[in-house]
């Protein structure tokens, strides 16, 4: 059996390939002086030279094998070998650190360019979403409190005014209500560019709508200047001329039995107006005799001056037959027309009973159509457009809106859709409603370029659209007899009224003096706006 406690074998050599540290700590047996002073020890270990071991007050230094703290004197750790190989682990320890460290820092770098990515493309798209989800105030105000509003199909009851409604991007209808009271309703475009809309309601009480002529009329034209609505009214015999009196509530007639009218141009006093007729020999009109040298059924101009009251005077001229669709100026003291025969078509302008003549586009070639002529009110434009008289444009491969300047003496194209025919200018001149299809739109002259035609999202007949001031223009539905007040802002209004004490089929309207004339194919009604809106 081997002796575990035997001195361990072998030499120094093999002692140092074990790499088993020396430690100061571990005490030295003491000397055997029996054997008269000897130094070996009698464990068996070499003899250790004294002066070699430190004292217990040496400088030290501390060293780590693995996880294990090792304390070794100053001198012996400096010149041993042992110092060598720690510094050897701990460089090897610092290279693996290194390898190490290096992959983990590229992914980190490429997960911070991930995340900065990410947070742009958040950020991004919650502004985009925040810029076109923006939410506008819009400040109402009404006339009465403890009223309602229905937004977009959403009801806020008890408000009392001003109410401040918090509204998206786009197009709102707003119906405020309050019981014994018509509903007003308007409808809002809201954009994000703009902070400031307000909604302001005035509310009344249904309006009676009142029939002031009793049987259907034709041509009609209001008057403001002495508050009188002229038209044609037809009998068996043919058409009448005639004039109602508001103030006095008097009907005057000034012409009778005219044959077959067809289309009819007023100046803008009503003293004076071209009627187109057909030139017949049954005609007993001594006003608009039949012309034999035009022949039997020919379309005829003829310019009738009503400056004269007494009915004795008045005057009348044939306008030979090429001079078509006729418009008055501002002031009535010149018209402008298309002339047309077998070898010309061309604008003039001449006096109203087609004298000193002055051609301002000659040789049209490219408007395919019969053009038809409307005279601004401010005397700078003419709009040129399809003539509808008995469906004239349906053979037209297309048709659009043109307007001729006299400053510039150039025609400006307004449409481009093919299918828009009609001009209303409003009272300054500046801007132009026309018919598109079902839509009514609006050119406006004044605005800056690319802005100059509106979308009214307005589906309706220009003939029931009439302009109130230069801002605004009453427009009337044929299908349910609503009446709606347009804003070139964009705005509309309501009018409320009982429109079911309005039978018929609405043929068109005007407007003047704070007033709407609704005429159908049962008479004039009269509606005063100002209550309305």
């Amino acid at each position: 059996m081997e002796d575990t406690n035997t001195s361990p074998q072998g030499s120094s050599e093999e002692e140092s390939s074990r790499n088993i540290p020396i430690s100061p700590e571990i005490k030295l047996p003491d000397p055997d002086l029996s054997t008269g002073g000897k130094d070996s020890l009698s464990t068996g270990f070499p003899k250790v030279n004294q002066d070699t071991i430190p004292s217990q007050e040496a400088k030290k230094e501390d060293f780590y094998f693995g996880n294990n703290k090792v304390e070794l004197p100053k001198e012996s750790v400096t010149s041993s070998p042992i110092k060598e190989a720690f510094q050897k682990e701990e460089k090897a320890k610092a290279v693996m650190i290194r390898k190490a460290a290096n992959p983990k820092l590229k992914r980190n770098l490429i997960a911070a360019a991930v995340a900065v990515f990410l947070l742009v493309l958040v950020g991004g798209t919650a502004y985009y979403f925040y810029s076109i989800n923006k939410k506008i105030a819009v400040t109402v105000s009404a006339n009465q409190a403890g009223f309602s509003l229905l937004v977009d199909g959403m009801e806020y009851k008890n408000i009392t005014s001003p109410y401040q409604l918090i509204l998206s991007k786009g197009d709102h209808i707003v119906t405020a209500r309050k019981e014994g009271f018509a509903d007003l309703q308007k409808t809002i475009s809201v954009s994000p560019g703009n902070n400031n809309y307000t909604l302001s309601f005035q509310f009344s009480a249904y309006q009676k709508i009142e029939k002031v002529i009793d049987k259907e009329v034709f041509f009609a034209n209001y008057n403001k200047e002495i508050d009188s609505l002229s038209y044609f009214d037809k009998t068996d015999a043919g058409y009448n001329l005639k004039e109602y009196n508001f103030a006095n509530q008097k009907e005057t007639t000034m012409i009778e039995a005219i044959e077959q009218v067809s289309k009819v141009a007023w100046s803008p006093t009503s003293r004076q107006l071209v009627v187109k007729v057909t030139n017949s020999a049954k005609s007993k009109v001594a006003q608009i005799p039949y012309l034999e040298k035009y022949g039997d059924g020919t379309k005829l101009n003829w310019l009738v001056n009503l400056d004269r009251t007494d009915l004795l005077n008045i005057t009348t001229k044939d306008l030979q037959p090429p001079i078509k669709n006729v418009s008055f100026s501002p002031q009535g003291d010149k018209i402008v027309y298309l002339f047309q025969n077998d070898l010309v078509k061309d604008f003039a302008i001449a006096n109203p009973d087609g004298s000193n003549y002055e051609v301002i586009i000659p040789a049209i070639k490219t408007v395919e159509f019969e053009p038809d002529v409307v005279w601004s009110p401010d005397g700078k434009r003419v709009a040129i457009f399809a003539n509808m008289e008995n469906g004239a444009n349906s053979n037209a491969k297309e048709v659009n809106v043109y307007a001729y300047s006299f400053e510039t003496r150039t025609i400006l194209k307004i449409t481009e859709d093919g299918i828009s025919t009609g001009a209303q200018f409003s009272p300054d001149g500046s801007k132009l409603i026309y018919q598109s299809g079902n839509n009514i739109m609006l050119y406006d002259f004044s605005a800056a370029e690319g802005s100059t035609t509106l979308d009214l999202k307005l589906q309706g007949n220009l003939a029931n659209c009439s302009w109130i001031d230069n801002q605004s223009f009453v427009a009337l539905s044929s299908s349910d007899n609503s009446l709606m007040l347009i804003k070139i802002s964009g705005v509309k209004e309501t009018v409320n009224y009982q429109k079911d004490t309005l039978p018929g089929n609405i043929k068109s309207i005007l407007s003047g003096n704070g007033r709407i004339y609704i005429l159908n194919n049962d008479g004039v009604y009269q509606l005063a706006l100002e209550k309305g809106i």
